[in-house]
């Protein structure tokens, strides 16, 4: 450190001989090797069960086919996600520059044939090389718990749940068609009562002009009809109901008539 800052020198370090011959004794293999497998149906309504595999060891961890039998039977592979080698660091206990890696597996099982019940039990993947330690974990609910090697699954998948997906949508279209009918019964609403011109009591203005209010809803009334109507409702509501009653109160036991 000078009055006028730092001074970087740079400064070109000798060549480094590394030995790349194919002589190396030393191996990258994983030893080790520690597994979590955890079972996972919450995806049961796409028909997938998914089994996360999860190693860790110390040097490189290979392919999951030099790891575990991957084959489950009644099930079938059908999606394999691999994350791929991933080093966390140096294994500060060994002498030797060894890394300690880890490498995630997603697994995607579907019934080997949706024509048939899957099994009710599955067996999780077994390792085919010498492990430390292998655990086995499945959600219970939202909590992980440790469990056996094999497993009495929560869910139905194959024709199982082929039925389950085929009652369920027959249901709802019954319940579709119950409510399409409920909506098409309101929608005429109640029977309009006709008044009769020799009912006189009965002809007041709101039930007349509901009921010339149902003739004008029908498309069969065409022409001078429907003027002739239109001037009828529009003399009811003009006196009635919105407060011009100035003029001549209209004869309603004559527009009874007319539209009985």
């Amino acid at each position: 450190l000078d009055t006028s800052g730092y001074v970087v020198l740079p400064i070109e370090s000798s060549p480094l001989a590394i030995d790349a011959s194919g002589d190396s004794t030393r191996s990258t293999a994983a030893e080790e090797l520690n597994l979590v497998e955890l079972l996972d149906e919450r995806r049961f309504d796409e028909g997938k069960l998914i089994v996360e595999v999860r190693a860790t060891a110390r040097g490189l961890i290979p392919d999951l086919e030099s790891l575990v039998e991957s084959k489950v039977d009644g099930y079938r592979l059908a999606e394999n996600e691999d994350s791929g080698v991933s080093v966390i660091e140096f294994d500060k206990e060994s002498l030797e520059p060894v890394v300690l890696s880890e490498r995630t597996w997603t697994l995607s099982y579907e019934a080997a044939d949706s024509a048939k019940p899957a099994p009710t039990e599955f067996t999780f993947p077994e390792p085919i090389v010498d492990v430390k330690e292998v655990t086995y974990q499945q959600y219970v609910d939202a909590d992980l718990e440790d469990v056996a090697a094999s497993v009495s699954l929560v869910r139905s998948y194959g024709s199982n749940r082929q039925l389950v997906t085929i009652v369920s949508a027959c249901s709802a279209a019954a319940l579709l068609g119950l409510i399409a009918l409920v909506v098409l019964v309101r929608s005429r609403g109640p029977a309009v009562e006709v008044d009769t011109p020799g009912d006189v009591a009965s002809v007041t203005p709101f039930s007349l002009l509901t009921r010339l209010r149902t003739f004008e809803s029908d498309r069969g009334v065409e022409g001078k009809r429907r003027v002739q109507l239109q001037t009828d409702i529009a003399a009811i509501e003009s006196h009635f109901f919105a407060g011009t009653n100035g003029k001549a109160e209209p004869d309603l036991v004559a527009i009874a008539d007319r539209w009985h």
